[in-house]
């Protein structure tokens, strides 16, 4: 269910114009995360199954750790709020 909602909100930033991946090697959340930073990604956006639970994904900006929870309905809307041309999001389904 987590990879299904990745790859749909990729889908969904993609077509909004923004820079978006996400991990297809099967890797733990940490060396998901460290793969994001290396790659500069800004913004990390978790889904496991307590986000799909809850309808939220967890959205940690990589500069500085901070996380906050966004209803799936605003996910798209909140990343694009940021400024365009310096976000780009990876996104992390944990199984």
């Amino acid at each position: 269910a987590a990879a299904d909602a990745a790859c749909r909100f990729l889908w969904d930033l993609r077509r909004a114009g923004l820079s978006a991946d996400r991990d297809y090697t099967g890797r733990t959340l940490g060396n998901q995360l460290k793969q994001a930073d290396r790659l500069g990604a800004r913004w990390a956006v978790v889904l496991g199954e307590s986000e799909i639970a809850e309808e939220s994904a967890t959205v940690k900006e990589m500069s500085t750790g901070q996380q906050i929870k966004v209803p799936f309905r605003e996910l798209v809307a909140h990343l694009s709020s940021r400024e365009r041309s310096a976000v780009s999001s990876w996104f992390s389904a944990e199984s």
